[in-house]
């Protein structure tokens, strides 16, 4: 119930707002007609008529009003765009290249946000976050870094989500400064309970449009730029060869690629020699143990063969 009143209060109190603002254009206008027609006229008809102003008039004249208002205060916001820039990068000394990068992110008074490194910094994945006023200046830079294999850029506005966000900043401050004043004035417990209630339900709402913002603003104020960083035996060019060259270059490329593998082969057996040998002793003393066992039951078998012979000779014999 005494949410209710308040809710009604507050609503009267706007309206009124809005009707007084009404009325004082009303008797502007009043007061400049009669004295046009003091100056035009010899004396004052006494017409009531311009007085009779309806509700439809204000409300329209106040709509306009906000209206304008509204233009030119949309056109003098600053837009708000986030903006995202990823490439790659191919060299032949990625722990140069992964120095200098960081070194010019530092340079130009970013920072790094993530980083990743793979096959022992032979690849490696940043994110890195450049003060929008130099982001620019660092992409011109970033040329020293490599050959670059791609580029993308993309643009995110957020001008509108971004005031919006604003304005329910201001108004649920005004709403919270109100309800303090309240909460000074009110004398019953049940009063100042729901404006404790309400006084809550505001200020996490202002803490949650506070931390939107905060991150809209890192977003606008600094670019996001992501970069792929890979190492290789020979750099990519874009230039236009002739078949011959194209021949002679797939096949190098062909024999680094064997190279490579015969390489990585030989180092798998080295490293792995323990390994291997460790499993040949435990192979040799399953042979072992498989073939004793295999004489073992041969010679007996063959025990077991020369006992029956002598007892089939000592049987023959007795018959005899």
């Amino acid at each position: 119930m005494k949410k209710r009143l308040l809710c009604c209060l507050m609503a009267l109190m706007t309206a009124g707002a809005l009707l007084c603002g009404c009325g004082n254009s009303v008797m502007t206008e009043s007061v400049e007609t009669d004295s046009s027609k003091a100056s035009s006229a010899d004396g004052w008809s006494g017409s009531t008529d311009l007085y009779a102003v309806s509700d439809e008039d204000c409300l329209e004249e106040y709509a306009g009003e906000e209206a304008s208002s509204e233009e030119s205060t949309a056109s003098e916001y600053e837009n708000k765009i986030i903006k995202t820039y990823s490439f790659g990068i191919e060299t032949t000394d990625s722990e140069s290249t992964n120095k200098l990068i960081r070194s010019k992110v530092s340079e130009y008074g970013g920072y790094i946000e993530s980083s990743n490194m793979y096959d022992g910094g032979t690849e490696a994945y940043y994110v890195v976050r450049i003060p929008q006023d130099n982001a620019d200046a660092f992409l011109n830079d970033s040329e020293e870094f490599g050959t670059k294999t791609y580029e993308n850029e993309s643009q995110e506005d957020i001008t509108m989500s971004y005031y919006d966000t604003e304005a329910h900043i201001e108004a649920l401050e005004t709403q919270h400064e109100r309800l303090l004043e309240l909460m000074e004035e009110a004398s019953s417990i049940d009063d100042i309970v729901a404006l404790e209630e309400r006084l809550s339900e505001v200020e996490y709402e202002l803490s949650s449009y506070e931390q939107t913002l905060k991150i809209y603003d890192n977003q606008v104020n600094y670019v996001t730029i992501n970069i792929d960083v890979y190492e290789v035996s020979t750099v990519s060019t874009i230039d236009d060869d002739t078949f011959g060259e194209r021949i002679i270059k797939g096949l190098r490329t062909n024999l680094d690629t064997v190279a490579v593998f015969f390489v990585n082969l030989a180092v798998t057996l080295i490293t792995g020699l323990p390994i291997f040998a460790v499993w040949a002793l435990v192979i040799v003393i399953i042979v072992l143990i498989v073939r004793k066992i295999k004489k073992s039951r041969r010679a007996k078998k063959e025990k077991l063969m020369a006992e029956t012979e002598k007892k089939d000779i000592a049987g023959e014999i007795n018959e005899d």
